[in-house]
């Protein structure tokens, strides 16, 4: 599994001049706080500036070793080219980041996102409430490291996960960024299910007029060199994933 952050402790701050309740590490207490007071974290929209929510796992959140992962990467390169912020409820692993918010829980699969489990006493939100919430002009969407699922389980959760966000946000434009290989010895099968799930799930979505660039960072990805522990990036690997990011959002903001 991916998890990180699961016995973090729990801190939040109160910015009292902007009103934002800032979760610090990512306790589903102060979640639920974040997604229901009207303080509402980093996800309220600024009219000014592009908002792009990071939505995904550990992997999205970054790790100790690359603090940040590809959210710093992409901000570096593409700020002020790109005049925008990252949303969401959840700000760990972003100490030092102009933009801190993102959507990146630590161990949660696409089922968790689809919304309504359960898992040892800790509720999970759907996608559609952290995007009802921030409001985001682009989604980054890299989900399904935690599935380990065959395709046609796979294909499901991801429909079902994108008709959420778009029951909320029906003009949101989402780069999806394939998972990244892991090692393990049916790992391969596994992740290849979550591609063909992807791109067949965005072939469909793509049909009904919806904005989706699918990138495939997996591409010359390495996880016996280019993860820390077989599953999370090292800078290198989390160089290719943003650098498939990039070209993805690039595209996408090229074709309002």
């Amino acid at each position: 599994m991916v998890s990180r952050q699961a016995n973090t402790l729990l801190r939040a701050s109160v910015n009292s001049k902007m009103g934002h309740f800032r979760p610090v590490g990512h306790g589903l207490a102060l979640l639920a706080c974040a997604l229901c007071c009207s303080c509402g974290g980093g996800g309220t929209a600024s009219p000014s500036m592009l908002q792009i929510m990071p939505l995904g796992d550990s992997i999205t959140a970054g790790t100790g070793m690359v603090p940040g992962g590809y959210r710093e990467m992409f901000d570096q390169d593409l700020y002020p080219k790109y005049r925008f912020r990252f949303v969401g409820t959840l700000s760990y692993e972003s100490d030092g980041m102009r933009s801190p918010w993102h959507e990146g829980h630590s161990g949660w699969s696409t089922l968790d996102f689809v919304g309504g489990t359960v898992v040892a006493g800790r509720p999970k939100f759907p996608a559609s409430a952290f995007v009802a919430k921030a409001k985001p002009d682009v989604i980054v969407f890299h989900l399904g490291t935690n599935d380990g699922v065959e395709e046609p389980e796979m294909e499901k959760r991801y429909n079902d996960c994108l008709t959420a966000i778009y029951s909320v946000a029906p003009k949101v434009k989402i780069v999806w960024a394939l998972c990244l290989w892991k090692k393990g010895g049916n790992q391969v099968r596994l992740i290849t299910a979550t591609h063909d799930a992807a791109n067949a799930v965005a072939k469909v979505w793509q049909a009904k007029g919806k904005q989706i660039v699918v990138v495939d960072p997996s591409v010359g990805f390495d996880p016996v060199t280019m993860t820390e522990d077989g599953t999370h990036p090292t800078s290198q690997g989390y160089r290719l994933l943003t650098d498939a990011i990039e070209k993805g959002f690039e595209q996408i903001m090229t074709n309002p």
